[in-house]
This record gives structure tokens, sequence and C-alpha cells, in this order.
């Protein structure tokens, strides 16, 4: 194994042509089975997962290569390759293939990269209703902060930028996805800190089944696609009249207090796809967080988080004609998905035969706590997901009687050395089906 990350690094050091630094090279191989009382997983077994699990899995088999070059100038280069495969899917899925140049405070990818984790990977969306971990990460460019940039010693911004296309089989074909975010920060993480942004997500470009080429040129459209402004006489009468594309968004509020023993944080995602509900006319539709963290890792508890999910209003909840109808679009059918797996949080139910969002009304409760069953010697970390969901469908087309589903998990780790060995446990209730009950196991080696 020596020899083999000795050749890794000298050959990645020869590629950038100079040896002024450090190289680091990891990787991870390991496999993951499954057992269900139905064809079908149970929710958390395959939900922000991702997209590399599928609800028909069996198995999983994964492996992953990454190279790391830190300069003595805090400048660094990253290069990784993470291959999947299950059995349902049947095909070999490049979950991460990207080139990463960073330094302290920003980084710069290519590729396709997945997206950091939050809260100990017990929250239901990962801090974002909109843009969770349940799909593959997306193909494309990114430049972003890694950390806060002051302006003054108390008030300073985070911002992201992303130009990223849909490559899966949909509606609109070879579509793009733009997507920024700009925070205003005030206060430090260390002591007490408040984040003030908005998320702005548009599909746009791309060939439509129905409708042929969309308009998607750089000097006349991609403006309008950054700013949300109304298409040009190339674009549908719809597009020509309120904005250019299918664009969502989502204003966000977090708070954060450290004190010495614990942390915690709430969030607020909203979620808006029209005017009114830009304005909040939707309120009170969105994600609210809550986490709590403790500063011994070990501890029989070290994080509990709460997630409050909540789309009944829709902008107006009195008029159905009206209604946002989230991640649907006239245009862009196949709506907020990727290779069929809803981008935002899991909760909301796609359909590949109606090729749209069947279910974007409901209210969710999730609970997840996290922590180990620890001694002087060995370390047993477990995370547990408690999650509650009623859902109505979609306005116009309701579900016949509405959906009350509770969906349990339990991961608990076995082994650290000389691989990682973990179980998973889970269950899925639902007024409309049969329990569904399953198991899992996953070893992972690490080098």
């Amino acid at each position: 194994m020596r020899s083999y990350r000795f050749i890794i690094s000298k050959l990645f050091i020869l590629l950038i042509g100079s040896a002024n630094g450090q190289v680091e090279v990891s990787g991870a191989i390991g496999t993951s089975a499954f057992v269900s009382s139905k064809p079908e997983l149970t929710f958390w077994f395959y939900s922000n997962k991702e997209g590399i699990i599928d609800k028909n899995s069996d198995f999983l088999l994964y492996s992953s290569l990454g190279v790391d070059y830190y300069t003595y100038s805090g400048f660094s280069i990253e290069a990784k390759a993470n291959l999947a495969y299950n059995n349902s899917q049947d095909e070999i899925i490049p979950h991460e293939l990207y080139l990463r140049l960073y330094n302290e405070f920003y980084e710069l990818n290519f590729g396709r990269i997945r997206r950091r984790n939050f809260f100990n990977g017990i929250s239901a969306t990962n801090q974002n209703i909109i843009w969770s971990n349940n799909a593959l990460p997306l193909w494309g460019v990114s430049f972003n902060s890694l950390r806060t940039i002051y302006l003054t010693e108390k008030f300073g911004f985070e911002f992201e930028w992303s130009e990223s296309f849909l490559d899966d089989p949909r509606w609109v074909k070879n579509s793009f996805v733009h997507h920024k975010v700009l925070s205003l920060v005030y206060g430090s993480i260390e002591d007490f800190q408040v984040k003030l942004g908005i998320n702005h997500y548009a599909q746009w470009g791309g060939t439509s089944i129905s409708e042929g080429e969309q308009p998607a040129s750089f000097e006349d459209d991609y403006l309008r696609i950054v700013f949300a402004l109304p298409g040009g006489r190339d674009s549908n009468e719809t597009e020509q009249h309120i904005a250019l594309g299918n664009h969502i968004g989502s204003y966000v509020l977090q708070v954060s207090k450290h004190y010495n023993d614990f942390d915690l944080n709430f969030t607020y995602n909203s979620i808006f796809e029209d005017r009114k509900g830009s304005r909040l006319g939707n309120f009170p539709d969105g994600r609210y967080g809550f986490h709590l963290s403790f500063a011994e890792e070990r501890a029989l508890v070290s994080d509990i988080h709460y997630d409050f999910l909540y789309t009944r209003n829709q902008s107006n909840h009195l008029n159905e004609a009206i209604a946002s109808d989230y991640f649907n679009n006239d245009t862009f059918r196949s709506g907020w998905t990727y290779y069929n797996r809803i981008l935002g949080a899991p909760f909301f139910d796609y359909s590949a035969k109606a090729n749209r969002v069947v279910g974007n009304k409901f209210l969710t409760h999730h609970i997840g706590i996290a922590g180990s069953f620890s001694n002087y010697f060995v370390s047993y970390p477990y995370k547990l997901l408690i999650s509650h969901v009623h859902k109505e469908g979609r306005y116009f087309n309701y579900y016949e009687p509405d959906r009350n589903e509770l969906y349990l998990n339990y991961e608990m780790g076995l082994l650290q050395r000389p691989f990682n060995l973990s179980i998973q446990l889970g269950t899925e209730f639902s007024n409309v089906a049969e329990p569904i009950f399953g198991a899992g196991v996953r070893l992972e080696k690490r080098f």
C-alpha cells in the first residue's frame, strides 16, 4: 500500500510541474447490503444518499481515490474520483469526479462534487429545503467562499455562484441550472452570529420534447436568467410576461450561539417560485431547523436536531388557481429533479410516469439524534432519525385519502479498525400501505 501511494504522489507532482508542496493520497473501498420485507427499501435507506442508492437496491459497491496537493503559500489542488454501483440501476455511477482549487477563503470546482454536509448528517434537508443531498451532484463549475469574508470587525458576507447542466433523460434535455447565494453576516461563529441571505436557482436552455430549442444564448438570455427578467421574443408567451426559465428561490435566516459546552443553531429557509412568494406572501411555508451540538464528541448524545417543514400555503391556500405548485413547471415538466430524484427535501413526491412532482403539499416533523456508546477503549457511534409527514398531494390533484407516514432509521458503527463496519435498521409505516421493515450492513476500508 505504501509503494502504491508513493507512485501516485510522484505522478501527481510531475503533473502539476512542481514539488514545492506536500501531497496526500486518500481513498476508500466499501460495500453495503440491504434486506427488506418488501421489494422497496424503507425511506431513509435511500433518501438523502446522494442518488447512489435506489429504493429497489439490494447492494451497493463503491470506491474512491483522491489526491491533495498543498503548497506552502496556502493554495491547494484536489482531484477526486468516486464511483458507485448498485444492482437496481445496473451501471457504474460517477458519484464524484472533480478538480478543486482552494485556499483558506475560497474554492473553485470543476466537475461533479458533493455538497458539504451540515449538522452531523442528521438533518432532513442538510440545511436547505431546495437543494438537499437527495440526488446526485450536478456536473458544472462553482466558485464560493469557504468562510465569512469580513469587511469590518463584525460585518461580512459569504457567497456561492455555480453553473451546472442536467444530463439525465428529462422533458427538456441538456438544460442548465444557474445558482447563486449571497449572505450578509454579523458577528462571529466563535460567539454569536446572524446570517441573512438569499438563494436563487434557475433552470433554462435545453431542448424541449414539446417546444423544441429553448433560449440559451449568452448575450441575450443569460443575464435574463441571472436577474430573473422576462424572456425575449424567442421565448414562450408566459416567460415573456413573467421570467425566462424556471426560477426557485429561498430566503435564509440563520442564528448561531456558541457556549463553552454546546452550540445552538436556528435556521429558517423560505421557498418561493412566484412574486407573491418572494414577498413572503406564502408564509409560513419553508423549513424551520433547530440544532444543538455538545462539545464532547464521544458523549452519549452529541447532537440533537429538529426540522419542521411546511408547504401547504403555496402563495394562496384559499385560491387554488394561483398556487405555486412547488418544483413543477409547464415548460420544464420534469421539474426540480435529477435522474428521477427530487433535488430538494426528500418529502416531495415525484412520479416518473407522470413526469412531474405529484406531491408538494405536506407538513413534516423530523428529529435527528447522534452520539456514541463509548468507554476508554472503544466507541460505537450511532444516528437515529424519526420523521413524520402528513402528505396531501398537490393543489388540483389531492391524495385520497391524505397520507400519514412515519419513517424510523437507526445506524450504528461496530468497528473502526482494521475496517469500518456498521449496521442499519429501518421501518416505514403508512395509513395507505403495509409497513416496511429493513436492515443493512456496510463494510468499508479507508486508506
